[in-house]
């Protein structure tokens, strides 16, 4: 969840989204080659009598397909996600009000669901429990599947009926991914602890896939 009260521009290649306190609860990198190898040799000619027709071109492999999706009871779509060695179904918030919605106002969290955050580009994030009716756990997590930062997010008492929305918002806990980051995953409180996911534990997730996902 990204805080509200601040304005946020978001840049895509020109395309700016101004994005103003989003409320939720809560790379490819190519490969370069020493110039300085030996050149390539060129394969040796066919013989004319051989029978056996010549390999075909050796060609990249295709990107990783995205997670397959399927839809949650509040609209969300959902993915997969080995967390910990355990296979979460996580909500997708991949989008300005999907992030601002996040799992506020939900009762319960059950085991092995959560919800995926997805940003367009890395930013330091910064996350609170506005509206949250539960304690939540976070693992914010940087493009190599490296967390950055965890927390276990205490709910706190909800606006109250002669509380100003700007005095509501300043009072709440900010929980912040520490490094520049695109992904953040919310679980059930004490999720964390229970799979030994610490500051620096290495998830196994793909990022380009999980980028796809992004609707920003």
């Amino acid at each position: 969840m990204r805080i509200p009260g601040e304005i946020m521009a978001i840049g895509l290649k020109g395309v700016v989204i101004a994005v103003i306190g989003l409320a939720a609860c809560t790379l490819a990198v190519l490969p370069t080659f020493d110039q300085t190898q030996a050149p390539k040799q060129d394969a040796p000619p066919a013989s004319a009598s051989s029978d056996k027709p010549l390999p075909p071109p050796s060609s990249p492999p295709a990107p990783a397909p995205a997670p397959v999706e399927r839809i949650a009871p509040s609209g969300l779509r959902v993915v997969t996600v080995d967390f910990g060695g355990k296979p979460f179904d996580l909500e997708v918030a991949a989008n300005h009000p999907e992030v601002q919605k996040g799992l506020s106002e939900r009762a319960d969290i059950p085991e092995l669901t959560g919800m995926l955050f997805v940003y367009p580009y890395r930013d330091t994030l910064d996350f609170w429990m506005r509206n949250c009716l539960v304690d939540i756990d976070i693992a914010f997590i940087d493009d190599s599947g490296v967390v950055t930062a965890i927390y276990t997010m205490a709910h706190e008492p909800l606006q109250g009926a002669t509380e100003t929305a700007p005095a509501y918002e300043a009072r709440l806990k900010r929980f912040s991914s520490i490094k520049p980051v695109r992904f953040a995953i919310e679980t059930r409180a004490g999720t964390n602890d229970k799979l030994g996911i610490k500051v620096g534990t290495k998830l196994p997730i793909d990022a380009r896939a999980i980028a796809q996902l992004s609707r920003w």
